[in-house]
């Protein structure tokens, strides 16, 4: 098995350079809080360079055919225009339920349990399937 890092990408901050022990990396990445999904790459020498993983975003997630058919440019691009068009934050769902699956995993179960519940309000809910 490889080391690999789990990180996440928001576009609208843009992407720095990563540095880690890892050899490979898979980031989740956003747009505006939304996940556009995940991109995997290798990692070189402790560094993924902004470069690498915005060529990623781009060849994996299709990210500037999808503004494009929103009639903007990539953020990525050089020179792009684009700007940010989402009104402001969006709003705090009015619940969240949370889904933890296992199977013969008592002691991981309760970790993940105890930092869910931490993390929840009152309206939320937890399955464990």
């Amino acid at each position: 098995m490889t080391p690999t890092l789990v990180h996440q990408v928001e576009l609208s901050d843009g992407i720095a350079d990563v540095r880690t022990d890892h050899r490979a990396a898979r980031i989740l990445v956003r747009l505006h809080g939304i996940p556009l999904g995940f991109v995997e790459l290798p990692v070189l020498d402790g560094l993924l360079t902004a470069d690498e993983i915005a060529g990623a975003v781009e060849r994996d997630l299709d990210l500037a055919g999808h503004l494009r058919r929103d009639g903007l440019t990539s953020p990525l691009a050089p020179g792009g225009d684009w700007e940010c068009q989402s009104a402001g934050a969006w709003p705090t769902p009015a619940s969240v339920s949370v889904v933890l699956c296992t199977r013969d995993r008592e002691d991981l179960l309760r970790t993940a349990l105890a930092s869910v519940l931490a993390a929840l309000r009152a309206q939320d809910e937890i399955l464990v399937v």
